[in-house]
Formats: C-alpha cells, sequence, structure tokens
C-alpha cells in the first residue's frame, strides 16, 4: 500500500477519533452542568459544532472523491451549501479566538467584571461570531471571488481562477494575523500576571505567621490563574502551530503531507483539550472512558468558571 495513502487513512482515523472526543465532551458538559455554571464553554461548543458538518462533507465528500480520483458532486447547489459550512466554520472560529482571548484577558485582570458576564451576553456572543461567519462568506457566492473543490490535491481552497480571490485571501491572512497577535499577547500578559503574583506569594512565606491566611488565599489565586493559562496556552497552540505550517511551510511528500496532516488534527482537538482543563469535564470523561466504578470528588476548577471569591479560614 502506498505511503501516502496509508498517511490519509490514518489521518482521516484521527479525524474521526477527534470529533468523537468533541461529542463526548459535549455530552459529558451538559450531563454534569458545566455548560451552564461555565458560560465560556457555550463558546467553544459553537466551534465544536460547527466542526461536525466539516467532518461529514470530509467523510461523505473528500473521502469517496480520493477513493474514485474525482469530484463526486456535479450539483452546483451541493457544493454551495459545502461552501457555506466551510467558510463559515473557518472564518466563524477566527472571531471564536478573538473572542476568548478577550475573555481571558477578562478573567485574569478583571474578574470582577468577568464574574457579571451573562447567559444572554454569551449568546449576544454566538450570534455575533455566527452573523460575522455568514457575511465573509457572502462574497464566495460572487463571480469575482470563489472556493472550490480540487482533484489534484483533493482540497477545498480559494479559486484562484475569479478575478478577485486573491484580495479575499490576503484579508484571511490579515485575520490570522490579527488572531495571532491577540492571542499572543494575552498569552504573555496571562504568563506575565502569573508570574507576578508566584513572586508575591513567595514573599508573603518571609513574613510572620499572622499573614498565613493571606498566603493561603495569594497560593489558590496563583493556582486558579495557572490552570486559567495553561487551558489557554494549549489552545493557542493548536491555531498557532496550524497557521505557521499552513502559511510558512512549502512542499510536497511524503514528510510535508505529515506536518500539515499533524497541524491540523492539533487544531482540530483544541477545543476538547480546553474543555478537558475542566476536572469535572475530565474526570467523567475518564470514566465514562474506563468504567471506574469510583470516582473521586469533583471539582469545578476551570479555565472559565463564574464564582465567588473563596473564603478560606486561618489554619489552627
Amino acid at each position: 500500500m502506498d505511503a501516502l495513502l496509508i498517511l490519509y487513512i490514518l489521518n482521516l482515523l484521527l479525524n474521526t477519533a477527534i470529533i468523537l472526543l468533541d461529542i463526548l465532551v459535549m455530552f459529558t458538559a451538559i450531563r454534569t452542568g458545566e455548560v451552564r455554571r461555565q458560560l465560556v464553554i457555550q463558546i467553544i461548543f459553537l466551534a465544536m459544532a460547527m466542526d461536525i458538518p466539516v467532518y461529514l462533507i470530509t467523510m461523505f465528500h473528500d473521502v469517496p472523491s480520493f477513493i474514485l480520483k474525482r469530484d463526486i458532486l456535479p450539483y452546483e447547489v451541493v457544493k454551495d451549501v459545502a461552501v457555506l459550512f466551510l467558510c463559515g466554520q473557518w472564518f466563524s472560529q477566527l472571531f471564536v479566538l478573538l473572542a476568548l482571548s478577550f475573555i481571558h484577558f477578562v478573567a485574569v485582570f478583571a474578574p470582577s467584571r468577568f464574574r457579571g458576564i451573562t447567559p444572554k451576553n454569551i449568546t449576544t456572543i454566538n450570534i455575533m461570531i455566527v452573523a460575522v461567519g455568514l457575511l465573509f462568506t457572502v462574497p464566495m457566492y460572487t463571480p469575482y471571488c470563489g472556493y472550490a473543490f480540487f482533484t489534484d490535491g483533493y482540497i477545498w481552497y480559494f479559486d484562484m481562477s475569479k478575478p478577485y480571490t486573491y484580495v479575499y485571501w490576503t484579508i484571511n491572512i490579515v485575520l490570522q494575523v490579527l488572531c495571532v497577535i491577540a492571542i499572543a499577547c494575552v498569552d504573555g500578559l496571562i504568563l506575565w500576571k502569573i508570574c507576578n503574583l508566584r513572586s508575591a506569594f513567595s514573599m508573603t512565606k518571609t513574613m510572620t505567621v499572622s499573614f498565613t491566611n493571606l498566603g493561603t488565599n495569594k497560593r489558590l489565586r496563583v493556582s486558579r490563574e495557572m490552570r486559567l493559562a495553561i487551558n489557554f496556552l494549549f489552545l493557542s497552540v493548536g491555531f498557532l502551530v496550524m497557521t505557521i505550517c499552513y502559511n510558512l511551510l512549502h512542499g510536497n511528500g511524503f514528510w510535508y503531507d505529515i506536518a500539515m496532516k499533524l497541524a491540523s488534527n492539533l487544531n482540530l482537538s483544541k477545543w476538547a483539550i480546553y474543555c478537558l482543563g475542566n476536572s469535572t469535564i475530565r474526570k467523567r470523561v475518564v470514566r465514562l472512558f474506563f468504567r471506574c466504578d469510583r470516582v473521586e470528588p469533583m471539582s469545578t476548577n476551570s479555565v472559565a468558571t463564574k464564582t465567588e471569591p473563596l473564603q478560606m479560614t486561618t489554619p489552627s
């Protein structure tokens, strides 16, 4: 069997595993009530839901086209629907990343405002994300821009045969750069904040025992923000690696295909990785996988939990 064919099959299996994990995470978050307690997960759900129809397009169009060595969609209407999902998903998820960057910034630097976020706010954000994604997709249905399936690589890409597609391709690159800058800045600021908190906690260890309660609160605060940063960093890495590989790596062959597929799957898995940073969801998913008879009591420490400040008592 050809090495590239084996790689294609393995990539398809990995895609399937990630989508199934997304569905399992969504189901778990709903069953445990985390989707109601942690409102940001609702934005993640939107991104996950957009990945599912794209996966179905891959399974029912791209894979048969690859096997038959031709495009199996002769009807333009069906292609238009596929373009709607593909482009809508891509542009909407770019704005999901921008929204998450802003929300995580607020969570770290203005926690009181973050705790004031309501379900109505999240619903409004989701509606705006979908609307903007669809708005950016509309030009693909004009004679001036296009998005099509190419049988030479069996991929969907911008149709450069149309006169102004290159302008839209440039806009796409600009949006990616904006996302990279926003994510990198927020990551850097979160890490800077955590370093400051850790330094402050280290100083409390040299003070008198009367400050034990303050030191304990600092330690918990550092721990919560450390988890926040780590979860968002994992999500960031998935997008950044994919962006770098797709825009800076050029070539062809076996190793190039491996790099592209690994980057694509890392990007696809970032939503599930983010949600698994929640201990409640993570432990329940592990329980479902391994059929554990007993699971330790589950906490709700999470990347985006709206909680009141913890009240600690001084150890006796």
